[in-house]
């Protein structure tokens, strides 16, 4: 049985709001990087990668060349129904390194990927690169 920990809703989806900044493989091993992934059965697979995944994405960097993932730098991301900014940790947490800023508003699935396993799942096992 797998139990999930952080953002966890009530219904099989909720709705998400990201502000962010796209992210290079190089960027990877950074504190604040996240995965924008494909539709799952009932919203969209967002999650932050534990360092399986990130091992095997270098040791794969191809799989970054298709519309399936992409890695963000994760500034700042709320269920919609709890909108509401901390301004100071927002502004704390957005580099000044001339990145733009991207808001994304999307339907998080509940079963978002949780380790390797379920990332070769929904990525590798779908799909021959």
């Amino acid at each position: 049985m797998k139990i999930r920990t952080g953002f966890v809703p009530n219904s099989s989806s909720s709705s998400f709001v990201l502000f962010y900044s796209p992210a290079t493989l190089e960027e990877i091993d950074q504190k604040n990087i996240g995965i924008k992934g494909v539709w799952l059965s009932e919203g969209r697979d967002y999650f932050t990668p534990d360092n399986e995944i990130k091992e095997y994405i270098k040791s794969h960097p191809e799989i970054l060349e298709g519309d399936e993932i992409g890695l963000v730098h994760d500034y700042y991301h709320c269920d919609k129904t709890d909108f509401e900014i901390n301004i100071n940790e927002f502004i704390n947490n957005f580099p000044n390194n001339g990145d733009n800023m991207y808001v994304d508003v999307f339907d998080l699935d509940q079963h978002w990927t949780q380790d390797l396993d379920e990332f070769m799942e929904n990525y590798i096992e779908k799909k021959e690169y």
